[in-house]
């Protein structure tokens, strides 16, 4: 009898566990991997949808992933869940914005690799 009792307290113990572990739920800073999932599949769709001129600013996946990264960071800091986000589309917008930002610098040339003609070059068409 003691050893079906315990084993009904190792397999109660056990369900218990795995229910909590399963309600995993979302807060502010802390997002399930699940919402995470849900932005990027949003933001991937976002990009999706641009027209063909814009497609070509964000044609490095690099750069894509950055900016998805960033936002989803910025969104798990700003709000509880992928639902409370989706809810503030302004803020969203306003998030994704910075991230364009912020990221958009770290990909655009270097003074030294934009040709500038020489001086000398200036003077001689004068």
């Amino acid at each position: 009898m003691s050893s079906q009792l315990s084993i009904f307290r190792f397999c109660t113990l056990f369900l218990f566990s795995a229910l909590l572990i399963s309600c995993e739920t979302s807060k502010k800073g802390k997002w399930t991997d699940a919402d995470k999932q849900k932005a990027r599949t949003e933001i991937e769709k976002g990009f999706s949808e641009l027209s063909e001129e814009d497609k070509a600013l964000f044609a490095s996946t690099e750069l894509r992933n950055k900016i998805i990264n960033c936002a989803i960071s910025k969104f798990e800091q700003n709000y509880s869940s992928f639902s409370a986000a989706d809810r503030d589309e302004q803020g969203v917008d306003r998030i994704v914005e910075e991230c364009l930002l912020e990221l958009m610098g770290e990909f655009a040339p270097d003074e030294e690799e934009i040709e500038t003609p020489d001086e000398e070059e200036t003077e001689d068409q004068y």
